[in-house]
């Protein structure tokens, strides 16, 4: 038997509320991939950490990843629209 407590460890609900976050924000340009990114990155540890069975949460952390790349996938177009804007 492991000791993991049954409550979800930080990052999991950091990287989960990063990558809701960067869903609902991604018409701002930079914000959504910034979140995406930051959303995927501490997702993508805390998945890794529940694997080795160092913490809980996996599931959140899997929602995180997958809204992070949602987030990073529909913000990108935005981020290039605006930049290809700035330049005239």
């Amino acid at each position: 038997m492991s000791n993991i407590n049954n409550l979800p460890n930080g990052p999991s609900i950091g990287g989960m509320v990063c990558g809701i976050l960067s869903i609902i924000l991604w018409w701002f340009p930079i914000v959504g991939i910034i979140l995406g990114i930051v959303g995927t990155a501490i997702s993508g540890k805390a998945i890794g950490a529940a694997n080795r069975g160092e913490a809980s949460g996996k599931g959140m952390a899997i929602a995180g990843l997958v809204c992070g790349i949602i987030g990073i996938v529909f913000s990108l177009p935005i981020t290039i629209a605006f930049f290809a804007i700035l330049q005239y």
